[in-house]
């Protein structure tokens, strides 16, 4: 427990020099593994929400186990499951490599995801574009969701800035954000 106390602090310490810009996290007070946090989008279809999300790293972290992050329930987009709104980091992270890959990497990858979906689908794999082009079996957690992103992009920015609308922080009362229950203006600022 200690060593893993000590691997936390380092991933803190070095999300101090390495955030991305609009994010915003920290570990729960109660149980360091959860870590809440708040994305502010800046650009592209999710431009101007500001989305609560929890990342949770496993219990035998630091470990070759990807963490895992979720959104709220019914985000839209190809890489969120609809039903669980975990985000599906495979594809940028197929082995997760404790020595080589830290939390600022998947915060990097997340701000990426939200800010520009196509590039994502693009850089993760071009033989999965080319499989969504021609509707074959494809491993996004939302496959409709891409399927509008390539085929419908209209629809695909309906439903993005929906999500804006009904899901953004400030459209909602924190009370309705589970993880937004136990963060305070501190634990932001913290960060």
């Amino acid at each position: 427990m200690f060593i893993q106390g000590l691997h936390i602090l380092s991933e803190l310490s070095l999300l101090k020099l390495k955030h991305p810009s609009g994010v915003f996290v920290s570990p729960c007070e109660f149980d360091p593994l959860k870590w809440l946090g708040i994305i502010s989008v800046r650009s592209g279809y999710y431009f101007g929400g500001v989305f609560s999300f929890v990342l949770v790293l496993p219990d035998d972290f630091p470990s070759t186990k990807l963490p895992k992050l979720y959104l709220s329930k019914e985000f839209y987009h190809p890489h969120v499951d609809w039903v669980t709104g975990e985000v599906n980091m495979y594809t940028e992270f197929p082995v997760w490599n404790p020595d080589k890959h830290h939390i600022w990497h998947i915060l990097h990858y997340f701000k990426r995801m939200l800010t520009s979906p196509t590039s994502i689908m693009v850089s993760a794999l071009t033989e999965q574009t080319a499989c969504i082009k021609n509707m074959r079996d494809v491993n996004y957690a939302n496959p409709e969701a891409a399927n509008a992103l390539v085929h419908r992009p209209e629809e695909f920015d309906n439903q993005a800035k929906s999500c804006v609308t009904k899901l953004s922080v400030w459209t909602q009362s924190a009370q309705n954000i589970p993880s937004l229950k136990y963060m305070t203006i501190l634990d932001l600022i913290l960060c």
